[in-house]
């Protein structure tokens, strides 16, 4: 591409494949992080920009030394994505669940239930590390709630017991901050689906259906708006596979934020509008009025965005609804 956004930065994460047999292989994820990462490249990121992390190298410390490294990126207009495919896993015991509710992990390659603060990436972690990145907007998509037929896990000599998925804790959570944009695959009481031709998760495969299609006139691509399309898109997927198996299936993604715009996440130049040099125009300023958008009976979509009050934008909070990836499965 011809046309790079220097402050757009991505980290994409497909685990796939795992070292402990507790952990079922998922190799969708991985072509969840190939795809997305070619079609950022493919709308205005620049290589130089967006680490891909997938099999061998989705390890706990090659996350940490990527992450740490989106920190040195400075403000000043700048976008950081970190997109996240694999199995997340939380604390089950029914006697202490309240306690544990903001602990869960996103499960690296080399992930051990046994030993899960040493070998995965804990949402305080991952919270602290968010904290850490300067850049004005920051966007996280997990598609990491994978049961794939193990939704909880008892230790043997252990009375601990872990139950696929993260809670809603756990996103409110994350989602604190301005500017931060928390978006998971499901509900922490769904499933989160495979397709049925094990190609693709369904959500990583809508979203980035409709980044690559989500383009306004201005050829910029808004995250609230893409966001919006893919879960009207996993929704229906997902009730199709229900009529068609006679199974309860559902799958609500969710989105969580603290912002004063639905900005720009990526560009298509076909649709863009360019100066007389050349140059990529800057995206309109966003209209000082509420924007409210709501999606069936199950998908209660409610956005609040860039809500006027006085001169300035009040930072507002959108919630989206909101748990495991089963690979049986939908089209």
């Amino acid at each position: 591409m011809a046309n790079h956004f220097q402050n757009f930065h991505a980290l994409v994460v497909g685990v796939g494949f795992y070292i402990n047999r507790a952990f079922s292989p998922l190799p969708a994820t991985i072509n969840d992080a190939e795809d997305l990462y070619k079609a950022l490249l493919e709308h205005g990121y620049h290589p130089a920009n967006v680490r891909l992390l997938t099999s061998e190298e989705a390890t706990l410390r090659q996350m940490r030394d990527e992450l740490s490294h989106l920190s040195s990126i400075q403000g000043g207009g700048s976008t950081v994505l970190i997109f996240f495919s694999g199995h997340g896993w939380r604390p089950a015991n029914a006697a202490d669940e309240d306690s544990h509710s903001h602990q869960g992990y996103l499960c690296l390659r080399e992930a051990d239930l046994l030993d899960m603060e040493g070998t995965s990436l804990s949402a305080e972690e991952f919270s602290r590390a968010l904290c850490a990145i300067k850049a004005e907007r920051i966007v996280v998509i997990l598609d990491c709630c994978h049961a794939n037929g193990t939704a909880q896990i008892k230790l043997v000599g252990s009375d601990m017991r872990w139950k696929s998925g993260l809670s809603e804790a756990v996103y409110q959570t994350l989602s604190q901050g301005g500017g931060r944009v928390i978006i998971a695959s499901c509900k922490e009481d769904e499933q989160s689906y495979i397709r049925m031709r094990g190609d693709n998760s369904v959500f990583t495969y809508y979203f980035v259906e409709a980044l690559r299609s989500g383009a306004s006139s201005d050829g910029f691509i808004r995250i609230v708006d893409i966001f919006d399309k893919a879960a009207q898109e996993v929704t229906r997927a997902v009730r199709t596979l229900a009529q068609a198996t006679g199974e309860d299936c559902r799958q609500t993604p969710i989105l969580k934020a603290e912002v004063q715009s639905n900005f720009p996440i990526a560009f298509d130049e076909h649709r863009g509008q360019h100066g007389e040099d050349g140059a990529i125009q800057s995206p309109a300023t966003p209209q000082p009025s509420a924007t409210f958008i709501n999606r069936g009976d199950n998908h209660g979509v409610q956005v609040n965005v860039g809500k006027h009050d006085g001169p300035s934008y009040t930072a507002t909070t959108m919630n989206f609804g909101m748990g495991g990836k089963k690979s049986d499965n939908t089209q």
